[in-house]
């Protein structure tokens, strides 16, 4: 019987590394690109979730609530409720937690529907931003931006961003929320 040897050379071995090494060289770049769009995506599911969500607030607290976007800060959004008060409903610390908590802490003390702070995924933000208001009955209207600004025409489109690609929701004035 012959003696017969097993196993692979030096040479076989480098070549399957090498091979292994380029592979994953050309699909580092694809699969990169797909989580980026993934998280655009997400954000953008994120902030279409949330305009339902101040919808469903405003039509069962039958309340008037606003989403309001970069806010408190960049890539962030709040739903905060519509009190009738100026100070209130203009103050420069509105978005904030800690001046408006949430959950809310004192349920007889207005505003009682302001939601969490939601922040969009690591990566994106808004390109193109109007606020939008929300009556109890469900209709919304897009804002040009700011709390006491004027209301603009609907629909209202917002646009997510992460430097490469863009994501809009577009909201219709009777609430439909469309992701195109």
């Amino acid at each position: 019987m012959g003696q017969t040897d097993a196993g692979f050379t030096a040479i076989e071995t480098m070549m399957v590394v090498a091979i292994a090494g380029i592979v994953a060289a050309v699909s580092v770049p694809s699969i990169s690109g797909a989580m980026q769009q993934y998280a655009l995506n997400g954000a953008r599911e994120i902030v279409a979730a949330e305009i339902r969500l101040a919808r469903f607030t405003a039509v069962s607290t039958n309340r008037t609530v606003r989403v309001r976007f970069d806010c408190p800060g960049s890539a962030q959004l709040r739903i905060v409720e519509v009190v009738g008060d100026p100070a209130v409903d203009s103050a420069s610390d509105r978005c904030s937690e800690t001046a408006y908590p949430f959950p809310d802490q004192d349920p007889n003390t207005d505003p009682t529907a302001d939601g969490r702070i939601v922040y969009l995924p690591q990566g994106a933000q808004f390109e193109t931003i109007q606020d939008l208001e929300i009556t109890p009955r469900g209709r919304i209207t897009p804002l040009t931006g700011c709390p006491t600004c004027a209301p603009t025409a609907p629909p209202a489109t917002i646009a997510v961003t992460n430097g490469a690609d863009t994501r809009t929701i577009a909201v219709s004035a009777s609430g439909r929320v469309e992701l195109p």
